[in-house]
């Protein structure tokens, strides 16, 4: 509601994150820090005279997010947040169905993938037995995972209409019953 609230003065403040300057930017930053971590840290690792497990450990370390992984998170949110701004059309007409249901449940999306994330975990064992899962196998399980929120996200207020009108059919339940029934006695 703040930042609703604000919304024109914080557009005035930080608009120039949207800009295409600043989608090229934050993209050819991703693009070298995803080659980056690829190639070992290699640039990184020149610069500092470290190795890469120090620069891991010390930099980016996740535990207590040091500052290599605050300033990845930085790019990676500038693009993300310019590439949506200047894309939203095709964006919207090549993924709308996807993305809109889910950022309009996020929170049951967010509460679903917890679950999610333990059946895919004990499904992947039993598809591609014990052991570490490929790239491809792990995308396949990502894809299944997000398609199964997606459908409970979306089939979720028929559902609910369904259970209301089987549990309107259904008789009062008995602790009401036996509450009505007390107050009866003693009325």
């Amino acid at each position: 509601m703040l930042i609703g609230f604000h919304r024109k003065a914080l557009a005035e403040r930080f608009g120039w994150l949207t800009s295409r300057a600043a989608l090229v930017v934050s993209g050819s930053l991703f693009a070298g820090s995803i080659a980056g971590y690829n190639d070992g840290m290699a640039p990184l690792v020149a610069l500092t005279g470290q190795d890469a497990a120090w620069l891991d450990a010390h930099i980016f370390s996740k535990s207590d997010q040091q500052i290599g992984r605050i300033i990845s998170f930085a790019i990676v949110a500038t693009f993300a947040v310019s590439l949506v701004t200047n894309f939203w059309q095709p964006l919207r007409r090549g993924l709308g169905w996807l993305l809109i249901p889910l950022g309009q449940s996020a929170l049951l999306a967010y509460g679903l993938h917890l679950f999610v994330i333990m059946l895919t975990t004990l499904v992947g064992s039993h598809l591609f037995g014990a052991g570490t899962f490929t790239a491809a196998q792990n995308a396949a399980l990502q894809f299944g995972g997000i398609m199964l929120i997606w459908m409970v996200v979306t089939l979720r207020p028929r559902i609910a209409a369904l259970l209301g009108a089987g549990l309107r059919m259904l008789p009062r339940p008995t602790l009401v019953r036996v509450a009505l029934s007390r107050q009866e006695r003693q009325g």
